[in-house]
C-alpha cells in the first residue's frame, strides 16, 4: 500500500492545480476529527458521505490511493460495518499524515 501511496506522492497534481494541493491537504486533515467523531457516534450517513466526497475529489489532487480508500469506506458506511471503518479511516489518517509531511505542512489538531 505504501508503495502506491510513495508513487502518488511522486506524481503529483496536474499542472493547473498544483497549487492548490496545500488547501486540500489541510482540509482533509481539519476533516479527520469530525470523522472520528462520526465513527464513535456511529453517524453512518455523515461517514457515507464524506467518504463519497473525498473518493469523488482526490484523484485530480495527485491522491488516487486516498479516492480509494474513501471509496472503499463509504462502501463499509453504506453496510454499517463500523469495525471494519476503524482500521481502514486509521490507514486514511496516515495517509493525510505522510501526504502533509511530503508537501512540508503541519498537520491539523
Amino acid at each position: 500500500m505504501e508503495t502506491a501511496w510513495q508513487a502518488d506522492f511522486a506524481k503529483g497534481a496536474d499542472q493547473e492545480i498544483a497549487d492548490l494541493v496545500p488547501g486540500f491537504l489541510t482540509n482533509r486533515s481539519k476533516e479527520l476529527k469530525q470523522v472520528q467523531n462520526w465513527i464513535e457516534l456511529g453517524q453512518l450517513d455523515e461517514l457515507v458521505r464524506w467518504g463519497h466526497t473525498v473518493k469523488g475529489i482526490s484523484a485530480p489532487y495527485g491522491f488516487p490511493s486516498l479516492g480509494e480508500m474513501a471509496a472503499q469506506f463509504e462502501r463499509e458506511a453504506k453496510a454499517a460495518h463500523l469495525d471494519q471503518l476503524k482500521p481502514l479511516f486509521s490507514r486514511i489518517q496516515e495517509y493525510v499524515r505522510l501526504a502533509l509531511r511530503h508537501y512540508s505542512l503541519s498537520e491539523i489538531d
